[in-house]
C-alpha cells in the first residue's frame, strides 16, 4: 500500500492507495499520528483505494477520534467504491468519520 503526504490548502493530506488491509493498518495508523502531530486539518483521500478491510477501518475511526479530542479535524474524500461497500457491509454508515463525506 503506497501512502503518501502531502501539504495542500492548509491541511495535510494522507494519501492510501490500493489493497488496504490489515498487513497496512499499522503504516497508516502512524502515517495519520504523524499528520495530525504536524497539522490541525487532515484530508484522508482514499481516491486510489482498491480493497479495505474492518482493521482499516479502524484505524481510521481512532484517528477522527483522536483528531477530535485535539480540537483537530479530520475528514475523508474520495471514499467511494470499496471502502463505501465496506463501510456499508459494516453498518458503519452512521458512524464517523463515514457519516460525512468529502467527495465521495
Amino acid at each position: 500500500m503506497p501512502v503518501t503526504t502531502a501539504k495542500a490548502d492548509g491541511e495535510v493530506v494522507v494519501a492510501l492507495e490500493g489493497d488496504v488491509t490489515i498487513t497496512e493498518a499499522a503504516l497508516a495508523q502512524q502515517e495519520l499520528q504523524h499528520a495530525l502531530a504536524a497539522a490541525d486539518a487532515v484530508l484522508v483521500d482514499l481516491q486510489g483505494v482498491t480493497s479495505v478491510d474492518t482493521a482499516v477501518l479502524q484505524v481510521l475511526i481512532a484517528a477522527h477520534r483522536a483528531a477530535r479530542r485535539a480540537g483537530k479535524r479530520l475528514r475523508l474524500s474520495n471514499s467511494g467504491g470499496p471502502v463505501n461497500q465496506a463501510v456499508t457491509e459494516l453498518g458503519l454508515q452512521a458512524s464517523e468519520p463515514f457519516a460525512v463525506r468529502d467527495g465521495g
